[in-house]
């Protein structure tokens, strides 16, 4: 696996893709029970990556755990817990939490950083609340929990990812100072849009407690070689990637090495790899929610919701100059939302100037209701 990381990122560099973070999921740690079960030892496995927690890669990561296992290295012998010093709070199916004031992630960040780590995403965040009873059957463990992670983040300036989070995650993250996005879609939703257009409703709620939402990985090509899950074709890139810029959260495509279709990628960010986002998280219309008629229309034996998304970028004017009337060609490169006139976005035709012509504001809109609609666009994105 760190060889054909290597060669992604070869790729990356021979077409010209300015990514600037990696994002390492659940597959190099030790988890001998799965991700619910828990990882046992936050440590890269040798068959995995052989050099390590370590600047092999050379770019900056965001680093990954699911649940945790109370069979942990660091507290499954009296001996271990003598070493390490952390206070577990663990349960009879074998899951833990690590609770106290932070001295896990303390150490975790600290080998985490070594490798150039810059944010870490804490996942399963619903499975731990609901299906265990670490943090719903007291009012302190989870917010010890998340508290003392949120401390050790900032001791190490990295930021955190809440992921598969109830709206109880959503509103504890008013404290992290940390929490700056949230998943707010389910995982490879590369067979159905539908799997993924939650995230206009979902990132209602994360928008209004001040996070990005975020939209799991996405494909930028149509189809990926020895792909291994169920759909391995994505027939709507356009669409997909437009909502997962415009969402606000990490933009991660994940092509397999030399199938990152880099005309696409470049449409959402800077030569630079800052990203064309906007102000805001792009959220459903209060009108495609409360209008009975656009609800949903018939498509073939389904009834499809009508998707109408919105966000905007509030544009800080030159003095004695006037909003430009068009997105198209105004040279606004680092003002989020890519070019205008495309079949899903769409910027206004003029700005509106708000504070005596000293800001400008561009209203992006994203709509969709058919499945069969998706191919629309891609050239305008």
């Amino acid at each position: 696996m760190q060889a054909q990381d290597l060669d992604q990122k070869k790729g990356w560099l021979a077409a010209g893709v300015p990514f600037r973070a990696i994002q390492w999921d659940d597959w190099w740690m030790y988890l001998p029970n799965g991700d619910y079960k828990g990882s046992t030892y936050w440590w890269p496995r040798p068959d995995v990556f052989p050099s390590g927690l370590t600047d092999w890669m050379g770019v900056p990561l965001s680093l990954y755990n699911p649940g945790y296992s109370s069979d942990n290295v660091y507290d499954n012998t009296s001996e271990a817990r003598a070493r390490y010093g952390y206070d577990w709070r663990s349960d009879a199916a074998g899951q833990a939490i690590p609770v106290g004031k932070g001295e896990y992630y303390r150490d975790i960040f600290a080998n985490g950083t070594k490798a150039r780590g810059i944010m870490f995403e804490q996942d399963f965040l619903c499975s731990i609340n609901v299906q265990s009873n670490l943090t719903n059957s007291d009012l302190t463990s989870g917010a010890d929990w998340l508290g003392g992670m949120d401390i050790e983040a900032g001791n190490v300036n990295w930021t955190l990812q809440l992921c598969m989070s109830n709206p109880a995650h959503a509103l504890h993250s008013t404290v992290m100072s940390r929490a700056t996005n949230m998943r707010a879609t389910r995982d490879n939703t590369h067979s159905y849009a539908g799997n993924g257009l939650v995230l206009g409703y979902s990132a209602m709620l994360i928008r209004a407690m001040g996070l990005y939402a975020s939209r799991d990985n996405v494909w930028t090509s149509y189809s990926q070689p020895n792909c291994s899950e169920g759909s391995c074709f994505q027939p709507d890139v356009a669409l997909q990637n437009t909502y997962a810029l415009l969402a606000g959260g990490p933009y991660g495509p994940s092509d397999a090495p030399y199938h990152t279709n880099a005309s696409l990628v470049m449409r959402t960010c800077r030569r630079d790899g800052v990203l064309l986002r906007g102000d805001r998280p792009i959220v459903a219309t209060d009108s495609a929610l409360l209008d009975e008629t656009a609800r949903a229309v018939e498509s073939g034996n389904k009834i499809e919701p009508i998707m109408v998304w919105s966000t905007f970028s509030d544009i800080p004017m030159v003095a004695g100059t006037e909003a430009a009337t068009s997105g198209r060609g105004t040279g606004r490169a680092g003002a989020g939302g890519g070019g205008g006139g495309a079949a899903y976005v769409h910027q206004s035709e003029h700005g509106t100037s708000l504070n005596h012509g000293s800001i400008a504001r561009y209203t992006y809109i994203l709509g969709t209701n058919l499945e069969n609609d998706t191919e629309l666009g891609i050239d305008e994105l």
